[in-house]
């Protein structure tokens, strides 16, 4: 377990699931800086902007200076990868292995914590920790993001029905839950 007061995170990838990810780790105290590495610069750049972010706290770099961030980090979470409604779909599989090959190969002597988002979570963090020799411990599978978006539903449909600002709802005072695979049809929201 990590106990510091002063964090530096390292978010890979801003998709939808990354920059939620963002947001929320933002408003952490012990959070000191978050780099939000992406193969595109300039979208990183904007996602900051669109998003709200204190600028601050942020630094976006391109994928090429990852090895260097991660010589400062200690946390880095990966949500790259390419998204498909069928997630289990074997092509969408062997191309998020690839990629997360690739930032394993980064991660090779990194002492800090790796959260794999990527899809499909469980198979991608025991191929990460495995093409990175890290130790096993220090690599972990994220499962919590049909929650989030169970929750997103709630908190847009609260704002939409009840014409509240979204300043009226905190997001994480919702409680959801979903079992089943993470896929768009089988889930189920409890």
């Amino acid at each position: 377990m990590i106990k510091k007061s002063s964090l530096k995170v390292a978010i890979i990838g801003m998709g939808s699931i990354g920059r939620e990810i963002a947001k929320d780790i933002s408003k952490l105290s012990e959070v000191q800086k978050i780099y939000i590495v992406s193969r595109d610069l300039e979208k990183a750049k904007e996602s900051i902007n669109e998003i709200g972010l204190k600028e601050s706290k942020f630094e976006a770099e391109d994928s090429n200076s990852l090895g260097d961030i991660l010589k400062e980090t200690d946390i880095s979470i990966i949500s790259a990868g390419v998204h498909n409604p069928s997630r289990y779909d074997k092509n969408t599989i062997a191309k998020n292995k690839e990629l997360i090959s690739g930032y394993a190969e980064n991660h090779t002597g990194f002492n800090g914590t790796v959260i794999v988002v990527t899809n499909p979570t469980d198979l991608l963090a025991y191929h990460f920790a495995a093409a990175s020799h890290m130790n096993p411990l220090n690599v972990l599978g994220m499962n919590l993001l049909d929650a989030r978006r169970f929750r997103k539903i709630i908190y847009d449909t609260f704002i939409r029905v009840y014409s509240q600002t979204p300043e009226a709802l905190d997001i994480n005072e919702i409680d959801a839950m979903v079992i089943g695979p993470h896929d768009e049809k089988y889930f189920v929201p409890l």
